[in-house]
């Protein structure tokens, strides 16, 4: 029962990916057919062949070897060309598959893919891809199986025409033996007696093994987790800092130790099913020879038979013993294969709309927060409380507030980063849920504190695209001070150390962007998108004062008339603001102009006056 739910998982793991190429089924049925029936080509012949060299008919025999070695010959190219057209076709498709789950991350939810299982989801899914759960390994287990299947069915043919002869001894004892009825009965009772030794054997075996996955995957993770450190800049200079070089080179060292230990282990069930597996296929190999020469004393068949029914007993068995082995062996892929399912099983926990959003070229579009209350998945306390407020069209708003007040999470629910907990936002009087994703976030420039850059051309790196516009890259480049890498669009970020990304694509180039030019990179890359939205979370963190201040002064060129939104704890920054929100403990506590919050003397000005008095003499 349970092997029928493991290939009823299996054909559906099969049917799901039939779509990327449709000829591999018939390919893998029309190989297991080819290579199941092949190797009795030399068993059936062997028979005429000896039977005519006793008989002294040589050019008959020689007649049979002939036919034998041409269809042998002709039989294995055969299983040979469709084994490699098979092969081909399972790496690629094996690629395609493997493409479709690195890709299952990006149509997911930000929610989703920021909660912790889900990214150990992807790499449990990508480890047992990689270790025994890929697509190429289950098909090619399956065309295996059905080749032991072919096997099994003609073997047993020719055993049963064995078991049937009739023998013409006289003596009483040969003929009980060779009777029909014991023949099967003795043949039944050896084989189904290895099947059940062989079958727990290899159950243990793989269920042994599979426990070890967990394990391996762990340490492995943490094995490949160490050695990034060691490629990461930011990270040695840290470790140097702080002399822990040392302790991390011992947890390397133990961690590899522990990966060692568990391939051992698994080198041992390995061994230990493969001798049970050894000791059963000698026991039927005994009881084939000892029978057919049973039979051939009793005078049930000829001496030519011998060669014959001997290897057909000896080819069931092995048949039979591979349909468990593989049967097993599908199992175990399965359970790797479920790791690979559950995650692309995931789905978006977001609302994907279908309404079109109004393209403006005046950027004229109202947002609103309709109380507005969010907690983060896991957690009982709301980020933010009951908020409500619009943003105004084609202004320049700044979020300020105390660590934690709500700032960033305020900007991600506006992007669509993550779904309101109560209330709901709407643009234009419109639920943002209900607004088609893609064309709703079309509509955002976004530079987070966090941002990235990709291991890509500094042109691409902008457009965030293999095709862009040299004009307006080099446009967004003079908008943020970079026009100097003007002539280095081709060039690479791709000479990459941990997360540190160098200009040019040859090594020889040492020369490196500092954390303000890719802070300018990242703003560059919001202006080239041109959304109607412009939200920069922290977007001069890594700037000097001077180039800080540039970036402010030429503000109204870098945004127009799109409406802006920024966080920053500078809060000099705010001056160049017409709107300011003040957030704190989830709550907009205070709004207006620079002026009007100073004149109030509440939260803003209190912590406008804490920044001024580092820059007021004494």
């Amino acid at each position: 029962m349970q092997m029928l739910k493991t290939h009823n998982k299996a054909f559906k793991i099969m049917k799901r990916f039939h779509y990327l190429d449709h000829s591999i089924g018939p390919l893998i049925i029309l190989l297991g057919i080819v290579r199941g029936v092949v190797p009795f080509i030399p068993i059936v012949f062997s028979k005429y062949i000896l039977s005519s060299v006793i008989d002294k008919q040589y050019k008959e025999a020689l007649y049979y070897s002939i036919a034998m070695s041409l269809l042998f010959c002709g039989g294995c190219i055969i299983s040979e060309w469709i084994k490699k057209i098979v092969t081909d076709k399972n790496s690629e498709l094996s690629r395609k598959i493997e493409d479709i789950i690195h890709q299952k991350p990006l149509g997911l939810d930000y929610e989703s893919i920021e909660d912790g299982k889900v990214i150990g989801s992807y790499t449990s899914a990508i480890s047992a891809l990689k270790y025994k759960g890929s697509y190429q390994q289950l098909v090619s287990k399956y065309s295996e199986l059905l080749q032991s299947i072919v096997s099994f069915l003609v073997a047993i043919g020719l055993t049963l025409q064995l078991c049937v002869s009739v023998s013409i001894s006289e003596y009483k004892i040969l003929n009980m033996v060779t009777n029909p009825v014991v023949c099967v009965a003795l043949i039944l009772v050896v084989i189904l007696g290895m099947m059940g030794v062989t079958g727990k054997a290899v159950k243990w075996s793989q269920n042994k093994i599979s426990e070890l996955f967990e394990v391996k995957l762990d340490s492995e993770r943490r094995f490949a987790y160490l050695c990034r450190m060691f490629r990461d800049e930011e990270m040695i200079k840290t470790i140097q800092a702080y002399e822990a070089g040392k302790s991390i080179s011992n947890l390397l060292k133990d961690t590899s130790k522990h990966i060692k230990e568990n391939y051992k282990n698994e080198g041992k069930y390995w061994i230990c099913e493969n001798v049970i597996k050894a000791s059963s296929g000698g026991i039927i190999v005994v009881l084939a020879y000892s029978l057919v020469a049973v039979k051939v004393l009793a005078g049930a068949i000829g001496i030519g038979a011998f060669l014959k029914y001997s290897q057909a007993v000896i080819k069931m068995n092995e048949s039979l013993l591979a349909v468990i082995v593989f049967n097993h062996e599908i199992g175990d892929i399965m359970r790797y294969m479920d790791k690979l399912t559950e995650f692309l099983d995931m789905e978006n926990k977001f609302e994907t709309g279908s309404i079109p959003v109004e393209k403006r070229s005046d950027h004229q579009y109202k947002i609103c927060f309709e109380d507005v209350w969010f907690k983060y998945p896991g957690s009982d306390e709301y980020v933010l409380k009951g908020v409500s407020c619009e943003i105004n069209s084609n202004q320049k708003s700044a979020l300020v507030g105390p660590n934690g007040a709500g700032k960033s999470t305020f900007i991600k629910l506006l992007s669509r980063l993550y779904e309101p907990t109560k209330g709901r936002i709407t643009l234009n009087g419109v639920d943002i849920k209900k607004y088609d994703y893609k064309e709703y976030l079309s509509l955002f420039s976004v530079v987070f504190q966090d941002f990235g850059l990709f291991s890509f051309s500094l042109g691409e790196n902008i457009s965030s695209s293999v095709e862009l516009q040299k004009k307006k890259v080099k446009e967004c480049l003079t908008k943020t001070g970079l026009e100097k890498y003007e002539d280095r669009l081709d060039e690479g970020l791709n000479e990459m150390s941990g997360l540190e990304a160098y200009v040019g694509r040859d090594s020889s180039s040492s020369e490196k962007y500092s954390g303000g030019e890719q802070q300018k990179i990242a703003i560059a890359r919001a202006l080239y998108k041109d959304g109607a939205f412009v939200i920069l979370d922290e977007p001069t963190a890594a700037l000097d004062p001077i180039s800080e201040y540039e970036i402010y002064q030429n503000f109204d060129s870098l945004v127009g008339n799109k409406t802006c939104i920024y966080i920053s704890h500078r809060m000099s920054s705010c001056r160049f603001c017409s709107d300011i929100i003040v957030l704190n403990d989830g709550n907009i506590v205070e709004r207006g102009n620079h002026e009007q919050l100073i004149k109030d003397e509440k939260l803003y000005c209190d912590m406008w006056n804490a920044q001024a008095k580092y820059y007021t003499a004494s």
